[in-house]
């Protein structure tokens, strides 16, 4: 691996940086202070890290992602230098046969500790990769969800779904269309949410502060319908009516077809008869 990681850093931190965190079609990276994809992703899963009550030496990700990224711009190179060169180089590191597949490994920073992870690890890898070494392509990415798995889209003429949990043959295709679109952006959302609900269901309850974290999903991605859901939930069974009503009616303004989404509306309507009946 090559470990010589200077010029890249310097490419990495000194580009022009983008006015907002939506505009991702606008050349360069933000630097440390206004934060990257890359070090939003990884100061995240330190936060997550730090609340399980491991502590982690942030610099040596950041060093093991760039000399990664380093070794893989020196592999696209010999293989022309193109974006789909790129894009290539990136799916074969991903891929299953060099990082396992582990339900549960939501975290970054254990898949880059381990070589392990699942579809949201190995999809937010895939991202911060392309960033470092491609920003056209990392511009081009979207996350798509369905129930239970997440994973890249590329867009383009067609547009590319890649599977990052299969092995590299069967890792590509022609988007199908399927599932929920959205800014590559929401995995970090996810990564958040997945440490919420991994959290509750090992302490098989209420995670304490637990509404903390769905705040804080939800004071940056307003739309994340897990996090609007599981409040909803929680404010339903505290009977705060009103509060339930606006974060279902949000979720379902986002996705009219969720399930869970309805089943909420439903309990909450039944909820407001029988408070009227008693009154």
């Amino acid at each position: 691996m090559v470990t010589d990681r200077v010029e890249l850093w310097d490419k990495y931190h000194k580009r022009e940086t983008r006015q907002k965190e939506s505009d991702l079609s606008k050349d360069g990276w933000m630097t440390d202070s206004g934060l990257s994809y890359t070090e939003d992703a990884l100061y995240v899963c330190d936060g997550i890290k730090m609340k399980e009550g491991n502590l982690k030496n942030m610099e040596d990700y950041y060093k093991k992602l760039l000399s990664t990224a380093d070794y893989l711009s020196e592999e696209a190179e010999k293989k022309g230098g193109t974006g789909d060169a790129v894009k290539e180089i990136i799916k074969k590191y991903v891929a299953n046969e060099n990082i396992e597949y582990v339900s549960g490994a939501y975290n970054l920073l254990d898949t880059i500790d381990t070589n392990k992870g699942n579809c949201l690890s190995k999809s937010t890898l895939f991202a911060g990769l392309a960033e470092m070494m491609d920003y056209d392509l990392f511009s081009g990415l979207r996350a798509v969800s369905i129930p239970g798995h997440i994973f890249v889209r590329i867009k383009g003429n067609p547009d590319k779904d890649v599977e990052t949990i299969v092995k590299y043959k069967h890792m590509e295709y022609i988007s199908a269309g399927r599932g929920n679109e959205e800014p590559i952006g929401r995995c970090i959302s996810d990564i958040l949410y997945s440490f919420y609900y991994d959290s509750k269901t090992k302490e098989d309850g209420e995670r304490k502060g637990g509404e903390k974290i769905l705040n804080k999903i939800l004071k940056r991605w307003p739309t994340h319908i897990n996090a609007l859901t599981e409040r909803a939930k929680g404010f339903l069974k505290n009977n705060q009516l009103y509060e339930a009503e606006q974060d279902i009616n949000t979720a379902l303004s986002v996705d009219p077809n969720s399930l869970n989404a309805q089943s909420i509306k439903v309990s909450l309507e039944n909820k407001k008869i029988n408070n009227s009946a008693i009154k």
